[in-house]
């Protein structure tokens, strides 16, 4: 299966369980795609086009071609250096690794995380909680955990994954909707 095959294949799983419903997602989506229509054309090149499809920010494919065929993965919660080295010596040692995922975003993924609090404020309000008042609640945080992660180095696994030539995703939203819906 194709890496970018992998991804649609999750994004749709996460819409599929997804807590806010499928007409909200399809809400969010078209309200992503008229902000990039609206863009003048200079700005259209820096607009997160991934944005268009999937509208988890922290679900991405973060290093390589999304045409690699992906036959094996390595999966953790927390794909860090230690683990992308890991991954290249078990390659080195003859054990297929074509693809790292992980759970907890890096990159772009990690620096978007702020905006995927919000879907608290969403399942909040589903279960009987005012919607000003879940976004009264949540925006502080996402606010305190926007300037949290705005200062770290958010490449640092990725420039390793990129240097040894591994690709690299994470599945955050995807997974959490999964374990959303299993649980409830």
């Amino acid at each position: 299966m194709k890496l970018q095959d992998i991804l649609k294949l999750a994004v749709q799983m996460g819409i599929d369980k997804d807590p806010r419903g499928k007409a909200e997602i399809k809400r969010l989506l078209a309200s992503n795609k008229e902000k990039y229509e609206k863009l003048p054309e200079k700005e259209k090149e820096y607009f997160d086009t991934s944005s268009l499809e999937n509208p988890f920010p922290d679900s991405r494919i973060l290093v390589g071609d999304p045409q690699t065929e992906v036959k094996s993965v390595m999966v953790g919660i927390d794909m860090e250096v230690p683990e992308v080295l890991l991954a290249d010596r078990l390659r080195e040692k003859g054990k297929a690794i074509d693809l790292i995922i992980s759970h907890h975003p890096e990159g772009v993924a990690l620096v978007n995380l702020d905006k995927v609090m919000a879907l608290q404020a969403d399942e909040w309000y589903r279960h009987g909680v005012p919607i000003n008042i879940g976004e009264a609640f949540i925006s502080k945080r996402m606010q305190e955990i926007y300037r949290a992660f705005l200062p770290r180095n958010h490449e640092r696994a990725l420039d390793a994954a990129r240097v040894l030539d591994i690709p690299f995703m994470s599945m955050h939203t995807v997974a959490d909707n999964q374990v959303n819906a299993y649980l409830t």
